[in-house]
């Protein structure tokens, strides 16, 4: 994990827009990161008093841009740099970064460090109330997909299930979906790993792959509805198929739906 030190304003840009860039990115060409030991030094000597501030912890095994560690021009030492825009699938965590009253940064923020309970035990370890909790709601897996029979290739369409619930993007009758929808297949920690058709953002997909979840999760941002709000879910996205001629669900195919750029 690498991370920056970002304006909240850049920040704010960035939710709303799907996509990290700061000042440095077109001055310089690439965007300043740091490793955990460097933090609070870079802080304390180029952002101490600022309260406009907040530190990103970025996986970077899911960075779009090219990395690369560089010596700084005045420091013996080699830095992250970040050659584009930050996707934000490689955002893993976002911390308020407050200065102490002097203005110094003397701590790093807990919840950069803060262990959850999916970090600490297997997916065969995980009560269900957990492994139902590493849903993000998103109701991805509600949309109806097709796959080539020759390439294996898999095709979101924007046509969800009719048993979903338009205003809460939720399954109409949870505890009974594969029953009223035989082809509902259920998800559990057995065989999670064989699924190939989850999205790259879902959380069970991630966590088999050995990858953070990401920073908007609900169980990260402490927020339940951050998947619906920052647009990360189908919510008034889809098309229930109750409103279309499924002979030709073809013609509903998303281009480039798990290639965004998350």
């Amino acid at each position: 994990m690498i991370y920056h030190i970002a304006q909240l304003q850049d920040w704010e840009d960035a939710v709303s827009d799907h996509i990290y860039i700061c000042d440095s990115l077109e001055n310089e060409g690439f965007i300043h990161c740091s490793n955990e030991h460097q933090i609070l030094r870079i802080a304390n000597s180029f952002y101490r008093g600022r309260l406009d501030v907040i530190i990103l912890a970025i996986n970077e095994d899911e960075l779009h841009a090219p990395l690369k560690y560089e010596k700084a021009i005045d420091i013996d030492e080699q830095f992250p740099h970040i050659y584009g825009p930050i996707n934000m699938m490689a955002i893993k965590r976002v911390a308020p970064f407050n200065p102490q009253p002097d203005g110094s940064f003397t701590n790093l923020p807990l919840k950069l460090t803060k262990k959850y309970f999916w970090q600490e035990k297997s997916f065969l370890e995980l009560s269900l109330p957990e492994w139902e909790s590493l849903c993000d709601g998103c109701a991805k897996c509600c949309l109806y997909k097709i796959q080539d029979i020759d390439t294996n290739e898999l095709f979101y369409t924007n046509v969800a299930c009719k048993f979903l619930d338009s205003k809460t993007c939720q399954c109409t009758d949870y505890p009974n979906r594969h029953e009223i929808m035989p082809s509902c297949i259920l998800l559990s920690p057995d065989v999670v790993d064989g699924i190939d058709w989850m999205p790259s953002t879902c959380a069970y997909r991630l966590l088999s792959e050995g990858k953070p979840l990401a920073w908007w999760h609900p169980l990260v941002s402490e927020d339940r509805n951050a998947t619906r709000k920052l647009g990360f879910s189908i919510y008034n996205q889809y098309i229930p198929e109750q409103d279309v001629n499924m002979d030709k669900l073809a013609e509903y195919v998303i281009e480039g739906f798990d290639t965004r750029p998350y």
